[in-house]
């Protein structure tokens, strides 16, 4: 969302403190799929991942209400869909949408389903989920546009912390929405990528050791359980 406002800003949409204060502090309660404030206060940004990724056309000065509407209208379109795909699965709409935030940052689209499935098996056996994208977030979104970031640290930083994060890292699409809904049936708990190709472990000493043969953890490593997975 931080993000978002920079980059409307450098196109003369709007300033970015403008934008930055109308979405942290608008009313949005018109938008059901939006989860309540008062149901998510460790949440940093209540609109992050809802700010659905297309195409969309902007006026020079245009007021930040107006923007944020335009992305929110686009996404209340589809909400329903995605809404009831994961309450067929047992799952809610935020869970999927910071779920499908992390995929995003994390795999291209032809690996999805996969870093989807070691979410889901690292949540369904009580692990951190040691996500890169979490911690970037934290470290550059959250601590740089946040005013007071160090009260979300235990809430987004998942390599210290288990569970999902307290809200979306990003704003994901729908390939990545519909990996959070649809993992694959692998039971990876950990990945990385090599040049480009992801390879899985089901454990970390087989996780080590390929990450060793690969050249991308140094041999002397000291076995962590909570090593990265990405």
């Amino acid at each position: 969302m931080a993000k978002i406002c920079l980059l409307l800003s450098s196109k003369g949409v709007n300033t970015f403190e403008k934008l930055y204060s109308s979405a942290t502090t608008g009313d949005f309660s018109q938008y059901s799929f939006l989860p309540p404030a008062s149901s998510t206060p460790n949440r940093c940004y209540r609109l992050e991942g809802y700010l659905f990724p297309d195409t969309y056309d902007f006026f020079i000065n245009e007021k930040p209400e107006s923007v944020w509407k335009k992305f929110l209208d686009n996404f209340a379109m589809r909400s329903a869909a995605f809404e009831s795909a994961a309450a067929a699965k047992g799952m809610t709409l935020d869970d999927v949408i910071t779920i499908a935030s992390i995929i995003e940052k994390e795999a291209s689209a032809a690996e999805r389903a996969n870093i989807s499935a070691v979410i889901h098996n690292r949540l369904a056996k009580n692990m951190t989920l040691s996500m890169d994208s979490t911690y970037t977030y934290y470290e550059y979104v959250i601590k740089e546009y946040a005013p007071d970031p160090e009260q979300y640290y235990e809430y987004y930083y998942t390599y210290d912390f288990k569970g999902l994060p307290a809200g979306a890292v990003g704003n994901p699409g729908e390939s990545a929405i519909s990996a959070a809904i649809n993992p694959s049936d692998i039971s990876a708990l950990y990945f990385f990528s090599d040049a480009g190709t992801f390879i899985y472990s089901n454990t970390l000493a087989e996780h080590e050791s390929k990450a060793m043969a690969a050249g991308v953890m140094p041999s002397a490593a000291t076995p962590t359980e909570t090593a990265p997975t990405a």
